[in-house]
């Protein structure tokens, strides 16, 4: 495959975000060309005021960043946005650090202009569940893979799977073998 750069735009000023950090975008093409960007970013990775931002591609300019995903006193992560057929998907951690984070998702069926209430993904998790920053991958036959890692010791990540086929509504945990 051969890859190209196809263009090359800042979403956000290059002046004025001196004391920001952000970090971890993810982008995703909507059926009608508008190009959708997310990330994280506040002081610092970790901080407090970190919150999910979001701005759309659309009539050759990015829009204004908007902040889609904060709770007040608690550290943002790592957005997944995702476009299964009607309607646009936002996953992102929210906690201190890898080892407490729960995963939230929002919805929007306007191409991000309005959000759902924000979700937990799995109720009383208790283990950092859902998309980090991989892709979610749809089957032709509807299923749905999650794909993870989960921190087990400074040292070693695991990676496995929650895998989906009612669209999200459960999810089942499929843990991947050494070596697979």
């Amino acid at each position: 495959m051969k890859l190209a750069l196809v263009n090359r735009q800042v979403i956000l000023p290059e002046s004025g975000t001196e004391s920001f950090q952000c970090h971890a975008s993810t982008l995703v093409r909507l059926p009608c060309g508008t190009l959708v960007a997310a990330w994280f970013a506040g002081l610092r990775e970790g901080s407090e005021d970190t919150a999910i931002w979001l701005s759309r591609y659309e009539h050759n300019i990015w829009t204004t960043p908007q902040r889609v995903a904060a709770r007040e006193g608690e550290a943002h992560w790592n957005p997944v946005l995702f476009y299964p057929s009607d309607k646009l998907w936002l996953f992102y951690k929210v906690g201190s650090d890898v080892h407490v984070w729960k995963t939230w998702f929002i919805t929007s069926s306007d191409r991000g202009f309005t959000w759902s209430t924000p979700a937990p993904l799995v109720n009383d998790d208790i283990l950092p569940r859902g998309p980090v920053k991989n892709k979610l991958l749809l089957a032709s036959n509807g299923r749905l893979d999650l794909r993870q890692d989960r921190l087990e010791s400074p040292e070693r990540w695991r990676a496995f799977v929650d895998r989906s086929s009612d669209e999200g509504k459960t999810l089942e945990y499929l843990f991947c073998s050494a070596g697979a």
